[in-house]
């Protein structure tokens, strides 16, 4: 509970309006209507799973990272053959043919925060490194990008403090992982 409040003083001090709106100011794709099309390969790992489990996954999503680097699959295929998520598969629910792992377009505020933020500052045909999300850990890949050209509403101040607030809880498990492992 301590710890609750320690990172809600923290969230507070750095989710002040004027830091929010440099945080908007600075990152004004996130707020515009920018769309973003990406595909990404999910390995599901709970956030509080024991240090070692979230270790194995991290390892094996480098692994797969590497080999689609190194061109000895497709990001599509290995999307297929590993990722945890519906999207890998190559048929939606409906039966409909899709590519493997293909999330479609999608605006900055209809995904978490830190899935959201990588996919955003990624180039077209970019594989970004790992990503931690609630769900477990991602790589992904931009495949299409439309520029917004929107002013930032009023729900550009809660989307900017969700933004700030899931980075610093990612620091803490990231910092966790190495100084606090969890058994």
């Amino acid at each position: 509970m301590r710890d609750r409040v320690r990172l809600t003083s923290l969230a507070e001090l750095e989710t002040t309006k004027p830091k929010l709106d440099a945080f908007i100011a600075a990152n004004a794709a996130w707020f515009n209507g920018t769309k973003v099309q990406a595909s990404h390969i999910l390995l599901r790992c709970e956030p509080i799973a024991p240090t070692a489990d979230q270790k194995a996954v991290v390892e094996k999503l480098k692994k797969i990272a590497a080999d689609i680097k190194a061109g000895t699959i497709t990001f599509e295929k290995a999307a297929e053959k590993f990722s945890d998520c519906p999207s890998g598969k190559p048929v939606d629910p409906a039966g409909n043919p899709r590519t493997p792992g293909d999330l479609g377009e999608f605006e900055f505020s209809n995904m978490v925060a830190p899935f959201a933020m990588k996919a955003f500052n990624m180039k077209v045909g970019e594989v970004s490194d790992i990503v931690r999300t609630e769900y477990g850990f991602h790589i992904i890949k931009v495949t299409k990008r439309t520029e917004g050209t929107d002013k930032p509403g009023e729900e550009a101040q809660a989307a900017a403090k969700n933004c700030i607030v899931s980075t610093i809880e990612s620091q803490l498990f990231d910092q966790a992982m190495t100084t606090c492992p969890i058994v």
